[in-house]
């Protein structure tokens, strides 16, 4: 009777080890897995938004989507386009409440009251983008966009 007990009470010392184990492997990103993005397997990311068109998760769609003429900022990332980004851009602490814009896109909180100049160039994906010198009003609209109706 004392050996079975004694076995039985190894064998719980060892499957509550082992699960222990388990879980701090999970914890410490020890199990493989998708590294190359942080897109769950149910295909939602942490920014809120579906997975296969997450910009954050996918920087490769700023570029393949190239820039929104009507908004001057690129495809992927235009909240005016696509409102489904704003909550993205707010938990990234990223959101310019007063102009409803991404801090980052933003001139008016980019430009220095000094001078009033934008305070630095923005880069953009493609090197230079189609319509750079024309103004952005003279420029068609951009076939994606859901707030241009011209």
């Amino acid at each position: 009777m004392k050996t079975a007990l004694t076995i039985l009470l190894f064998g719980i010392v060892a499957l509550a080890g082992g699960f222990a184990l388990i879980v701090a492997a999970d914890r410490f990103g020890w199990l493989p897995g998708d590294a190359s993005s942080p897109v769950a397997a149910n295909g939602s990311c942490p920014h809120e938004i579906p997975g296969e068109t997450c910009p954050f998760c996918h920087p490769e769609l700023i570029e393949s989507m190239g820039w929104c003429g009507g908004h001057d900022v690129a495809e992927a990332l235009c909240t005016r386009c696509n409102v489904g980004l704003i909550p993205a851009f707010e938990a990234r602490g990223d959101w310019c409440v007063t102009h409803g814009l991404p801090e980052s896109q933003c001139l008016i909180c980019l430009r220095p009251a000094s001078t009033g100049e934008p305070a630095a160039e923005r880069p953009d994906a493609a090197g230079a983008r189609a319509g750079a010198g024309v103004m952005r009003v003279n420029r068609p609209p951009s076939p994606t966009c859901t707030t241009s109706y011209t």
